[in-house]
């Protein structure tokens, strides 16, 4: 696998959040925005490993100028988000906010797990009716509604990034919608990331 992230694209002096940037995915592209030379401000749970990726990112970044920091956070409430949100605006006075990476997501596996592919479905059903329903709401607090109102507390610094000689991007997993207030919003389809990610750099 590549470990040399630098020159894919230009965000020297850009500010962006990744969500869920401790590890993973959202990891992988706080390293390629530090490295080419961006203030990357990441989220995660506070168990997850955050200061352990902030020192990685910041050592990363260094060459380019680009830093790391780090706000953990669980971001399945409301107030949550609005205290990032506040941390951002209020404590780091962040002019604008150039990137999101909404990036931050849970699975649930259910109680009697199976083969998916392969199990007959009278197992399949069984499996999938085990799931608890607290489970289930909390996913889809933290992988739908989470994005959604992450996107509303911030759209005041994404706008500002918009009103620029640079557009605002957003990433995150909405099916529609976006582009108000000219900021560019980027539907990401895993499976044509994985593959695209996998042709590049593998």
């Amino acid at each position: 696998m590549a470990t040399v992230i630098g020159n894919l694209f230009d965000v020297k002096g850009r500010i962006a959040l990744v969500t869920g940037g401790s590890s993973g995915i959202g990891l992988m592209i706080a390293k390629a925005l530090v490295t080419n030379g961006a203030r990357v401000i990441i989220t995660a749970l506070p168990t997850d490993p955050i200061d352990a990726a902030v020192r990685d990112l910041n050592a990363l970044g260094r060459p380019s100028g680009g830093t790391a920091e780090g706000f953990p956070t669980d971001l399945s409430s409301k107030p949550a988000i609005a205290a990032l949100a506040a941390h951002l605006t209020d404590t780091l006075r962040l002019p604008r906010l150039d990137v999101l990476v909404s990036n931050a997501g849970i699975r649930r596996d259910p109680p009697a797990p199976c083969a998916v592919t392969a199990a007959a479905l009278p197992e399949l059903q069984a499996s999938m009716w085990s799931h608890r329903a607290a489970d289930w709401a909390d996913t889809f607090a933290v992988n739908t509604t989470a994005h959604y109102f992450l996107s509303v507390a911030l759209v005041h610094l994404l706008a500002a990034a918009a009103e620029r000689d640079v557009e605002a991007v957003q990433v995150s997993a909405a099916p529609e919608g976006g582009g108000e207030g000219g900021i560019k919003l980027g539907h990401m389809l895993m499976g044509a990331v994985y593959v695209w990610m996998e042709a590049e750099f593998l």
